[in-house]
């Protein structure tokens, strides 16, 4: 589907049909697969590499994704420049059946499945959202997520307005700003990618990259030197991957496989449903404080999600010590 979406694009430009009520259903319908295509590729990767590789998957998974969010942007430049929006779209259409292929080559064992019926859309639903309700790691794992996704990550849409208006840097300081972020999420994938961790370590990664993040976001807010900024950037972008992967990890090592799927559906409920609403509120802050306070906003929330999260997991660890004692 996101394959014909983008030939449908193409098609559309080439054609000079395309128009602003179009591009709206097209992103609306590229939404819709998402919704369907992220929680079952979440999903699958356990199925693919299993639960030990699990965490170092995850993390590979995200420096291609962070990496291609650096070299994207500067070869669709050079594409759009060399022949056109259009093909560009065409080329987009075309890179999916390199997909497909690596999906049709695939030679999985197959998974045993229980002998259950399957349960109601609806009754899925509810039944995961009662699940989660009961599994305390869960929950709030995937609050804490909302909350940092839905205003602490919303910063980004003011990196614009960083660059033209306090930076006065442009376009050219706005692809750094968004290069040193995507440098700083790679560095952070391939460090995470490159060693194993304890489910202590996990915690203790999900604390400091929340916290690096943060202490990222308010420095970029502080910044009236492009050249500081970057480095905040650089951090801010380190920080986020180091907390948003080891908490994908974390829910995919702790869910019951009977859930996986409805689990990872919540999971990018909070992760992207929430973004839409986060933007508005911290676009609003800009429009009536500006850019930094609204940035700083964004901060401290996540600095007090650092502070909520750093005493929950100290009273964990405290029952542990005592249960093992």
């Amino acid at each position: 589907m996101a394959m014909l979406l983008a030939l449908a694009l193409g098609v559309l430009v080439a054609a000079r049909a395309v128009s602003v009520p179009a591009v709206v259903l097209v992103a609306g319908c590229l939404g819709a697969v998402s919704a369907f295509d992220i929680p079952v590729r979440q999903s699958f990767i356990v199925e693919m590499v299993g639960a030990e590789d699990l965490p170092n998957a995850i993390a590979l998974n995200s420096s291609i994704f962070n990496a291609a969010r650096v070299v994207g942007p500067a070869l669709a430049g050079s594409l759009v420049a060399a022949v056109g929006e259009a093909a560009c779209f065409f080329l987009n259409a075309a890179s999916y059946l390199a997909v497909l292929a690596a999906l049709l080559s695939m030679r999985l064992e197959r998974i045993r499945r229980s002998g259950e019926a399957p349960a109601h859309v609806l009754a899925g639903f509810l039944s995961g959202l009662d699940y989660v309700r009961r599994e305390p790691a869960l929950r709030n794992l995937l609050v804490l997520l909302g909350v940092v996704s839905g205003l602490g990550l919303q910063y980004a849409i003011l990196i614009p307005v960083f660059a033209k208006e306090i930076f006065h840097a442009g376009a050219t300081g706005y692809g750094l700003l968004v290069t040193a972020a995507g440098i700083g999420s790679v560095v952070s994938a391939l460090h995470l990618a490159a060693r194993r961790y304890s489910r202590a370590q996990h915690r203790r990664n999900l604390l400091v990259g929340l916290a690096m993040f943060s202490i990222g976001v308010l420095g970029l807010t502080a910044s009236r030197r492009l050249g500081l900024a970057l480095w905040f950037q650089a951090l801010a972008g380190y920080g986020a991957i180091r907390y948003l992967a080891t908490t994908n990890t974390l829910l995919q090592l702790l869910v019951d496989e009977r859930y996986r799927g409805r689990v990872m559906g919540l999971h990018t409920v909070m992760f992207l449903g929430t973004a839409s609403a986060g933007s508005l509120v911290v676009g609003a802050l800009a429009q009536k404080f500006g850019a930094s306070p609204a940035a700083a906003f964004a901060g401290s929330v996540s600095l007090a999600c650092v502070c909520w999260l750093g005493t929950r997991l100290r009273r964990l660890a405290v029952r542990e010590r005592r249960a093992a004692a």
